[in-house]
């Protein structure tokens, strides 16, 4: 069998008797190597599985680890201090007793924020207008929670028979207007949860709100928020009786020398076709010498160069 194996490669390969035994050995060395291998795997793996206190080990690694994932970092109490739930009042309560309540350290400011600004928690369920204020959080300190008296809104007791410019208000909401007197509040500094506290004013609109004046640079005009996409006439109102603007305000500028055509472009005020011929303009004639100077723009129209002014410079 074996000589008419080695004589069939021989034949076939064309090699010698030489190489015809080298080629044999090597295929004895492989297969060993092969089977070998399969081996000792085979019998670690046994031999692993029977180990009790690797096992134990695992076990508790992976619980460790499914507990790291499950807990979220909003409700990582302050690490100097244990949690402890007792009774507060969220309007009087300092920043240390919202850490020691399980409260992070960001959240707890943000409150304390929300309060120097003027802002006030009227009932419990109030502490979830606070943005990033999670729910669970809130369902275990809401036994401990306390309102003051004196933090409770006054009603009026007024009769009913108001001037007409009083009954227009108090027919377009849910509250009388003496009830309703939310602090004033500057636009350019404003957070979400505080724009929440005007009549007509939602998360949505408070999203679009900060996003356009993001994209502007500030608002400079009260005359702006007109532009405020879907903004409603009882949101408008509420914006332009309990806002106000800094008289030292300056709106972010263009540098209209240096700015590139994605930022043009990003400005509410500049589209596709203004930018580029900014763009065109600057490679011809050169840099502007005045912000004037831009009514020669081609597309610059005089009404949109009064309202592009105050966010560009030279």
């Amino acid at each position: 069998m074996i000589r008419w194996l080695t004589q069939a490669v021989r034949d076939y390969f064309g090699f010698s008797r030489r190489e015809t035994r080298g080629v044999f050995v090597l295929m004895i060395i492989i297969s060993l190597a092969l089977f070998t291998t399969i081996y000792i795997e085979k019998n670690a793996y046994q031999h692993y599985q029977t180990k009790a206190e690797d096992q134990y080990i695992l076990d508790s690694l992976i619980t460790l680890l499914n507990d790291a994932i499950v807990e979220s970092p909003i409700f990582v109490a302050s690490k100097k201090e244990n949690k402890e739930l007792f009774r507060f009042d969220p309007n009087t309560a300092q920043y240390e007793a919202f850490l020691k309540l399980g409260v992070s350290e960001k959240l707890s400011k943000r409150i304390v924020n929300y309060r120097n600004k003027g802002g006030k928690f009227y009932k419990k369920g109030d502490l979830l207008k606070i943005y990033g204020f999670p729910e669970n959080l809130y369902a275990q300190l809401q036994p401990y929670i306390y309102i003051s008296q004196k933090a409770q809104p006054k009603r009026s007791k007024k009769p009913f028979s108001e001037p007409k410019a009083v009954q227009k208000v108090t027919v377009s909401s849910k509250t009388s207007s003496a009830e309703y007197k939310p602090q004033l509040l500057d636009i350019n500094l404003a957070d979400s949860s505080e724009l929440k506290t005007l009549r007509g004013i939602g998360d949505k609109l408070s999203a679009r709100i900060i996003k356009y004046r993001n994209k502007l640079g500030g608002f400079h005009s009260k005359a702006q928020l007109k532009e405020i996409f879907h903004i409603s006439d009882m949101a408008l109102e509420s914006l332009n009786n309990y806002t106000f603007i800094q008289k030292n305000f300056s709106p972010q500028k263009i540098k209209i020398n240096e700015a590139e055509f994605k930022t043009l472009l990003s400005h509410p005020y500049i589209d596709y076709e203004l930018a580029k011929s900014i763009m065109n303009h600057r490679r011809i004639y050169g840099n502007f010498s005045s912000t004037e100077q831009l009514k020669e723009v081609y597309y610059m129209k005089e009404e949109l160069l009064v309202k592009l002014l105050p966010y560009v410079v030279i």
